[in-house]
């Protein structure tokens, strides 16, 4: 198709082709890849610990001893379990344990991030003797696979 210009020439118009629409848009595009990258992540959770927590949660209404099928007995286990004395002993114990060193270890560890923190003499050294378990725990463990593999080690000939 050919156009006259306002000075009097002539020049080739160009078509209003519509522009391509995408089939998805970049903000779904992005959240499928997201959801992509969490699948690992969202499937060993089901399977490792959802998984496991429904089982047991089933395995509970039932009478079972890994030799035997599993027999449904209901609520059975559950009555027997509140009616015994040593149930709530241990709930008594288990619930003064946690009211007991949960604020105990927070307040020790806060203390210690206090103390670490201030400007003393010092207070380098107390850092590396705080952290040299950590330190240690990850050079351990090359170390003893550099052992192991070496065919005169003690590490697995005896």
């Amino acid at each position: 198709m050919v156009e006259k210009t306002p000075t009097g020439g002539a020049r080739i118009a160009q078509s209003a082709a519509p522009a391509r629409r995408r089939f998805l848009k970049r903000r779904t595009i992005d959240a499928i890849h997201a959801y992509i990258f969490m699948s690992p992540a969202i499937l060993g959770l089901l399977f490792f610990t959802l998984g496991p927590v429904v089982a047991s949660l089933l395995l509970s209404f039932t009478d079972y001893d890994l030799l035997t099928d599993p027999q449904w007995v209901g609520l059975e286990n559950y009555v027997d379990m509140f009616s015994q004395p040593l149930f709530w002993q241990s709930l008594r114990v288990s619930a003064i344990y946690s009211i007991v060193s949960v604020p105990m270890g927070l307040i020790a560890g806060l203390g210690l991030v206090v103390l670490l923190n201030r400007k003393m003499r010092g207070v380098t050294f107390f850092r590396s003797v705080y952290y040299l378990p950590t330190v240690i725990s990850g050079l351990g463990l090359p170390c003893c696979g550099a052992g192991s593999s070496m065919p005169n080690s003690a590490s697995l000939t005896y």
